[in-house]
C-alpha cells in the first residue's frame, strides 16, 4: 500500500513533467507533424502513369482527400517495373504498384510479393477480374484489335489470314513484347489461337509487313498517327479514345478479327511488405471509383473495370465484351513457355526485313 512519501513523490514527478512540456511548447506539435509526415505512400509505377496525365487527375485528389502524401517511383517500362518489384520487395521501398497487367503477373513467383485487397468486386467487371486472389486489383481493360488509317487501308484485314496478305506489306508497326505489357499480349494471343508451333508460322509469314517494332504501345500509335505506317495492333476503344482527346483528328478505325480477341487488363496491387496498409487500400478503392474511372478511359484509352461508370460519346457505341481466347493459355503454360516464345521474337526482328 502507498504511503503519503510515495504519493507526494509521485505528484513532485509529475509536476516536474507538466514544468518540461510548458517550457518546450514546440514539442508536442513536432510530435503531431512527425505523424502527419509519415502517414505517406510510396507508388511504384511506370512513366506512362505520369506523362498520361493519370497520376496528376486522380492521385492529386486523393491526396487531398486523405490528407497524405504521395511519393512515386516511376520506370521505364513493364520489364523495368517487374525488375524494381522482386529488387525492392524485401526493403520496403514501396506500397503500392500501379500498372502491371496481366501478361507480366504470369512471371513465376511475382504473386508472392503482394497481399490480398479487401474490395467489393460486386460492381467491376468480372471479366476484367484476372487474379482470383485478389492480389491485383483491375482498374482498365481492353480488347485489342487491329486499329487503322483508313486513307491509307481503305478495307482492313479482318483475320490473321487476311493480316498475311502481302497488300500489307510494310505497313503494320507493333511494340515489342519484351518491354511491354500490351506487345507481350499479342505475343500470347498468336500463341493461344494458333498453339505453340503455329503462331511461329503466323509471325514468320506476317514479318514482311511488319515495318518496325517499337519500346512501348505508345510510340507504335504515335508512328500511325505520323504516317508511319497504316495500321497497329491497339485496343477496340482506341480510336473512340483519340476522337475524345483531339480536335482534328485521323480517320482512324478498328478491325475486330475473326479469330477472336485477347483481353488485356491494367491493375493496381498492394505489396505484402507494407506498412500503410489501410491508406494503401483506400487509394486502391478510389482507383476503381466512378470518379477515378472516368480518368482511366481519357488518359489510357481504357474501358473501367467499374460497371457504374458514365461513358463518353464516342465510347457508347463500341461492344463492351467480345469473343477473348486468354483461357486457350493457362498461367503454367505461360510460365514454362514464355522465354522460348520471347526468344523465337527476339530472332525474328533481330534483322530489319
Amino acid at each position: 500500500m502507498a504511503t503519503l512519501r510515495d504519493l507526494a513523490c509521485i505528484l513532485f514527478l509529475c509536476c516536474i513533467l507538466l514544468f518540461a512540456v510548458a517550457c518546450n511548447p514546440d514539442k508536442a506539435p513536432k510530435m503531431a507533424k512527425q505523424a502527419d509526415a509519415d502517414d505517406s505512400l510510396i507508388v511504384l509505377c511506370m512513366n506512362r502513369f505520369v506523362e498520361s496525365g493519370l497520376k496528376s487527375a486522380v492521385l492529386n485528389d486523393f491526396e487531398a482527400a486523405n490528407k497524405c502524401k504521395i511519393k512515386l517511383i516511376n520506370v521505364e517500362n513493364s520489364t523495368e517495373l517487374l525488375k524494381r518489384i522482386k529488387e525492392d520487395k524485401d526493403e520496403h521501398k514501396y506500397d503500392v504498384v500501379i500498372g502491371l497487367d496481366n501478361a507480366f503477373f504470369t512471371d513465376a513467383d511475382v504473386q508472392d510479393y503482394f497481399k490480398a485487397v479487401q474490395v467489393e468486386t460486386d460492381q467491376l467487371n468480372d471479366e476484367a477480374l484476372f487474379d482470383p486472389a485478389n492480389k491485383m486489383i483491375p482498374y482498365g481493360y481492353g480488347y485489342l484489335s487491329i486499329v487503322y488509317n483508313s486513307n491509307i487501308i481503305p478495307v482492313p484485314p479482318e483475320s490473321f489470314g487476311e493480316l498475311q496478305d502481302s497488300k500489307f506489306y510494310n505497313q503494320m508497326a507493333i511494340c515489342d513484347p519484351q518491354s511491354s505489357g500490351i506487345g507481350r499480349s499479342i505475343l500470347l494471343w498468336s500463341v493461344a489461337l494458333f498453339g505453340t508451333e503455329g503462331y511461329q508460322h503466323l509471325w514468320k509469314s506476317l514479318r514482311k509487313n511488319i515495318v518496325d517494332t517499337y519500346p512501348s504501345w505508345l510510340d507504335s500509335f504515335k508512328a500511325l498517327a505520323d504516317g508511319k505506317c497504316g495500321m497497329i495492333f491497339g485496343f477496340s476503344s482506341t480510336a473512340s479514345w483519340y476522337l475524345e482527346n483531339t480536335e482534328m483528328p485521323l480517320p482512324l478505325q478498328v478491325s475486330m478479327l475473326k479469330e477472336g480477341s485477347y483481353l488485356y487488363v491494367e491493375a493496381i496491387g498492394i505489396a505484402q511488405s507494407t506498412k500503410r496498409g489501410l491508406l494503401a487500400e483506400k487509394l486502391v478503392n478510389y482507383l476503381i471509383s466512378p470518379t477515378a474511372q472516368q480518368y482511366v478511359i481519357f488518359k489510357l484509352g481504357l474501358f473501367p473495370v467499374n460497371n457504374k461508370t458514365l461513358l463518353p460519346v464516342h465510347f457508347t457505341n463500341i461492344p463492351f465484351s467480345t469473343y477473348t481466347v486468354n483461357k486457350k493459355l493457362s498461367p503454367e503454360s505461360i510460365v514454362s513457355g514464355i522465354n522460348e516464345w520471347l526468344n523465337f521474337w527476339q530472332q525474328l526482328f533481330s534483322y530489319r526485313y
